[in-house]
């Protein structure tokens, strides 16, 4: 897969305690807690244990409304803290729906002050921060064995993070414990419905796979 690498560019965020109260299911959906700053990572081995009793628990959904661009990336920043090592989050949504602004957040949460673009023409861009986080875009992928010829199978675990945009188009390849995260248009224009879940939105009533 052809792919960019960025050098390290850090920064430290100044908002790194944001609005958490919104976000407290996310944990208990995820089953661990926040990290002490957002570019940490929490336990792996408590979320691991956790993912595996979730049919158990029947964990829902979590939806929250962001009112901008800049919302948007906070929201990011907030999940940030409770991600860990190696997880991979799924992006769903059209066109300008807000994807890539959300992995623009992440990147801020992590330090890195690079301009952080949509790779639909590299198909994926490396960062180096507080925590690596990889950046891919299947938008030009027809398929799931057009996706493993590109050598998707090695931005799929290991250190950092890795958001996956269009990542319906390679469904059948994310691992199981994949976070789940689509991007709807709200009633205002400025307006995003962002749902965060353990499953894809095609398994969700409501929402197709491009929701």
């Amino acid at each position: 897969m052809e792919r960019r690498r960025h050098r390290p560019a850090m920064c430290w965020d100044a908002d790194t305690q944001g609005d958490l109260q919104g976000l407290k299911r996310v944990a208990d959906v995820l089953g661990f807690e926040p990290a002490a700053h957002e570019g940490s990572a929490p336990d792996v081995k408590t979320m691991s244990g956790n993912l595996q009793t979730q049919e158990q628990k029947n964990p829902e959904p979590v939806t929250r409304i962001t009112r901008g661009p800049g919302d948007t990336r906070r929201l990011a920043r907030q999940l940030l803290r409770r991600l860990p090592d190696g997880v991979v989050l799924a992006l769903y949504g059209d066109l300008g729906s807000g994807k890539t602004c959300f992995v623009q957040g992440l990147a801020e949460g992590l330090g890195i002050c690079e301009p952080v673009t949509s790779p639909t023409f590299t198909l994926a861009h490396e960062y180096r921060g507080r925590r690596p986080l990889r950046h891919v875009d299947l938008y030009r992928i027809a398929s799931e064995d057009e996706a493993l010829q590109m050598g998707i199978e090695e931005y799929l675990g290991g250190d950092g993070i890795t958001a996956i945009e269009w990542a319906e188009r390679m469904a059948g390849l994310l691992p199981e414990e994949t976070l789940h995260i689509s991007f709807r248009p709200g009633e205002k224009p400025s307006q995003r419905l962002v749902t965060i879940s353990p499953d894809p939105p095609s398994t969700r009533t409501g929402e197709g796979p491009h929701a």
